[in-house]
C-alpha cells in the first residue's frame, strides 16, 4: 500500500471532518481510527489517527483524561462510584498538544503491523481516556 503524504492526509481530514465528528463525538479514542474512510493501508491510518488527535485537540472538540486522574473518573464494577466526574476540568489534561501526542505516540506499539494485532488493540485501552466538548462545554465520555 503506498504511503500517503502528511498533505493528502490533512486534506482527507478536512474533507471528511464533519462527518468523522458525527460518528465518533462521545466514542473511545479507537472510534478515530479508520478515519478518513478515503485512506487505506496501517500505516496511512496510523499518521490519519494522530494528526486527527491533533486536529481534535487543537479545535477544542477533545481532551484526555489527566493520566493521574484516570481512577478518579473511571466506573469500576463492584465499586463505590468514582470521586470526581469528567465535567471536573481538574481532571482534563491541561499538557500541551506536542507533549500529549508525544505521550501517546511513546505508547504506541511499534511492532504493530495491522489491525488484528492484540498490542494495537490494547493500545486504546492503556491510553488516558478522551473525551469529547459538547454544547454549553458539557463532556462526554464512553
Amino acid at each position: 500500500m503506498p504511503r500517503n503524504t502528511r498533505a493528502e492526509i490533512l486534506d482527507a481530514i478536512d474533507e471528511e471532518y464533519k462527518q468523522i465528528l458525527e460518528a465518533c463525538f462521545g466514542l473511545w479514542s479507537n472510534s478515530l481510527w479508520g478515519s478518513p474512510r478515503s485512506l487505506s493501508g496501517f500505516d496511512n491510518l496510523k499518521d490519519a489517527y494522530f494528526c486527527l488527535i491533533r486536529k481534535l485537540l487543537e479545535d477544542g472538540v477533545i481532551r484526555f483524561i489527566d493520566p493521574d486522574e484516570v481512577s478518579n473518573v473511571m466506573f469500576v464494577k463492584d465499586r463505590p462510584p468514582p470521586p470526581k466526574t469528567i465535567q471536573d476540568t481538574s481532571t482534563h489534561w491541561h499538557a500541551t498538544t506536542e507533549h500529549i501526542l508525544s505521550y501517546l505516540r511513546s505508547r504506541w506499539p511499534l511492532s504493530a503491523t495491522d489491525e488484528n494485532d492484540p498490542l494495537f488493540n490494547l493500545f486504546f485501552y492503556e491510553i488516558p481516556p478522551i473525551i469529547w466538548r459538547g454544547k454549553n462545554n458539557v463532556w462526554f465520555g464512553s
